[in-house]
């Protein structure tokens, strides 16, 4: 008996509820037990890149581990993407990778590589289960292998888990077989630490604040949190959040767009004594320049990380705590009596640039995508979940976004390869509510395969922005100003989505022009069922948009 069949009703008593399953024939013993497992739902993507995304769209819903299973060599490669994502945006994930035995590794034979610690540095854990089954530690130790991956994967800060599988042949049960689990298995749960600050922090931070009136909260991208949310209340109206909208804080009062014109403004003065950071990565590039060369003279970074990050470099003190958690006892411990008048200059500020916005935006009708996107926001129903592309779409967001919708973008490492993959999963598991993707054409096109299995969910929307060209290489200064731009940076591509969406069998509508659009998206947003609404645009012409919309805000 092989042994490795007893990590499906294991992971599964764990917590495990959803595989994804890449077809392949080493790891057929695998796919055959997660299959009969009851209480796991199992689905096939033929892509073993999307299958990546879309199992780290499952797990980002879920916040809990997904499963992804492929075959041997380049199948398991193929994964390395989604891996890399997963451990930045801290998502907890299960890779399980059929393998050959290891005497036959470099010996010429067919879907074969070094899948040793595979993906490096990009997985919390990597574990290589037993080839041989013949003693009764080689069953112990699949189990223990197996539970030690499923606790480390949902260990704070959450990640990806390698599990490696050398199968040898035969492969596949006789159709009369039944596959019998070991049930004398242990099952051994493991429970998160409780992370508690010492009284001599407090003592620190205490002292701090009584001598520092200046605060800023900054907010990097974080899954919805409501705990947050409400423990944030009570500084709303005294201390200053600056927070992008991946930061999913919705709490009216919050700084929340326009990032290059507000920090244009700031200036030294508005140096923060005290910087208190929360979230993990961010899109503006204007907010980190800002705090590192106005670096505050304490900054506090609350959050559970694997390794010490400081983009800014600027970190005075890491408190590993959940931030919803550090808020409340903040506000019960210790005494703060912040600057108003320093809040009120922020706002001040803010409010001014978004009077100015909202001005321009509803005065100069243009054809460009930022229009089209301020127009999409508006249109969107509350209760929504909102996922974007990398490059331009997420940049959009912000300058525009609203309360009461939730955010999402593959920022963990800001490629475009996996973003319809990753909405494709998280709608799996979000079925309650409406999912609508806002991407561009070359993000789409480049996952298109994210449509390439029979369970395209009902409840995703997708929106593609069609400028035929990476349009973010038209707004960046560097390669813009060059005549190999629109070459070798932005490209140039003909295609459109009309027969990508006809290939899957999904509704589709196009957009050319802002004067049909109104019409369009209520009645895009009311169809059921999956549907495209491909709105094709102009490069250059949303690039100079962008570029006079920014100089105005900064000139306000």
């Amino acid at each position: 008996m092989d042994y490795s069949i007893n990590i499906a009703p294991l992971l599964q008593s764990l917590g495990l509820t959803h595989v994804i399953v890449c077809p392949g024939s080493r790891s057929a013993p695998l796919t055959i037990a997660f299959a009969r497992t009851a209480g796991i739902t199992c689905k096939v993507v033929f892509d073993e890149r999307s299958a990546g995304y879309i199992a780290l769209g499952i797990a980002a819903h879920l916040q809990k581990p997904v499963a992804v299973i492929t075959t041997s060599g380049t199948a398991a490669i193929n994964l390395y993407p989604a891996v890399a994502e997963a451990y930045f945006q801290q998502i907890p994930l299960l890779i399980i990778t059929a393998d050959r035995p290891p005497e036959w590794i470099g010996q010429r034979e067919g879907q074969s590589v070094y899948q040793d610690r595979l993906y490096g540095f990009h997985a919390k854990n990597y574990y290589s289960l037993p080839v041989d089954k013949i003693h009764s530690d080689a069953k112990y130790a699949t189990a223990r292998m197996a539970q030690d991956a499923y606790n480390e994967a949902y260990s704070l800060p959450y990640g990806p888990v390698h599990i490696n599988v050398p199968l040898r042949e035969p492969l596949y049960p006789q159709h009369t077989d039944s596959m019998v689990y070991d049930k004398s298995i242990i099952i051994s749960k493991k429970h998160s630490p409780t992370l508690n600050v010492s009284d001599t922090t407090w003592k620190y931070i205490e002292k701090i604040v009584s001598q520092n009136t200046k605060i800023v909260i900054l907010a990097g991208q974080q899954v919805p949190d409501d705990s947050l949310n409400i423990a944030l209340v009570p500084f709303l109206k005294n201390i200053t959040i600056i927070g992008e909208p991946l930061s999913n804080i919705q709490s009216e009062g919050i700084i929340n767009s326009c990032f290059q014109a507000l920090f244009a403004h700031a200036g030294e003065e508005l140096k923060p004594d005290i910087l208190i950071t929360i979230g993990a990565n961010m899109v503006s590039k204007a907010i980190k320049q800002y705090f590192t060369k106005y670096k505050p003279a304490h900054h506090l970074h609350i959050g559970i990380e694997s390794r010490f990050i400081d983009p800014m470099q600027t970190i005075t003190q890491y408190i590993p705590m959940k931030p919803s958690i550090f808020f409340v006892n903040l506000i019960k411990n210790i005494n703060i009596n912040p600057d108003i008048r320093y809040y009120e200059a922020w706002h001040n500020i803010y409010s001014s640039i978004t009077k100015t916005k909202y001005q321009y935006l509803d005065n100069h009708a243009s054809d460009a995508e930022l229009i089209y996107f301020y127009h999409i926001i508006n249109a969107l129903p509350e209760r929504v979940a909102l996922h974007l592309s990398n490059s331009l779409p997420i940049r959009y967001l912000n300058y525009v976004s609203k309360l009461h919708i939730s955010y999402y973008c593959n920022r963990g490492t800001s490629g475009i390869d996996g973003c319809t993959s990753t909405a494709v999963g998280y709608t799996w598991a979000n079925t309650a509510l409406t999912n609508i993707l806002i991407t561009g054409d070359m993000a789409f096109l480049y996952d298109k395969n994210a449509l390439w299995h029979n369970d395209i969910p009902d409840n995703l929307k997708i929106i593609v922005f069609n400028n035929h060209s990476g349009g973010i290489f038209h707004t960046l200064p560097g390669p813009k100003q060059l005549p190999e731009n629109s070459t070798y940076f932005a490209g140039h591509q003909p295609y459109g989505a009309q027969h990508i969406a006809a290939h899957y069998g999904i509704g589709y509508t196009l957009v050319q022009k802002l004067d049909e659009f109104q019409i369009t998206i209520s009645a895009f947003l009311q169809k059921n069922g999956c549907h495209i609404l491909e709105i094709e645009t102009d490069a250059q012409l949303n690039a100079q948009y962008l570029s006079d919309f920014e100089k105005h805000l900064q000139l306000s």
